[in-house]
């Protein structure tokens, strides 16, 4: 597998805004990519930057009821940086390991999600492309939430000009 290859996240700037469904897909194609890279049992995604906090759980894993969601919810919310976490006993069927690697999706604008693998992802060189990965994958998060936000905006004032105008 080439580490140096592009990877493609979905909707590029200037395609219309995603919706919850694509958003999701946009997640679930992030984590296979980390699974993939990472070569990891299990990676779980929470996107924190809608209004629901769901996580995406990619790999070989049973699909996660809601309790089990919104404790992994609970458990990934917390930490601003990456680090080996234990991972709590309810959540060891889906995460298979005693520990796993937490890792925020951050941008300027704050934190987009979290990405949570379990071992083995210690190589550093791994880690470094992991981590350029989710630097990306959180910008286009970010830059998928502002989109309909700014169109919404550039409607409203096209709107009040001609209203204006007349």
């Amino acid at each position: 597998m080439d580490l140096d290859a592009p990877f493609d996240f979905g909707p590029q700037r200037g395609d219309a805004p995603p919706s919850a469904h694509s958003r999701a897909r946009m997640v679930r194609q992030f984590a296979a990519q980390v699974l993939d890279v990472s070569r990891s049992a299990v990676v779980v995604v929470l996107d924190l930057s809608t209004r629901e906090a769901m996580p995406i759980v990619a790999g070989p894993a049973p699909v996660p009821d809601s309790d089990e969601e919104a404790l992994m919810s609970l458990w990934l919310q917390h930490g601003d940086s990456t680090a080996l976490r234990s991972v709590p006993p309810r959540l060891r069927e889906i995460l298979p390991a005693d520990k796993a690697l937490v890792m925020p999706l951050l941008t300027p604008g704050g934190a987009v999600g979290v990405l949570a693998m379990s071992p083995p992802c210690v190589h550093r060189r791994v880690l470094r492309k992991i981590e350029a990965l989710a630097s990306d994958f959180a910008v286009t998060l970010e830059a998928s939430e502002r989109e309909p936000a700014s169109r919404d905006w550039e409607r409203r004032t096209a709107r009040s000009h001609w209203t204006s105008a007349a």
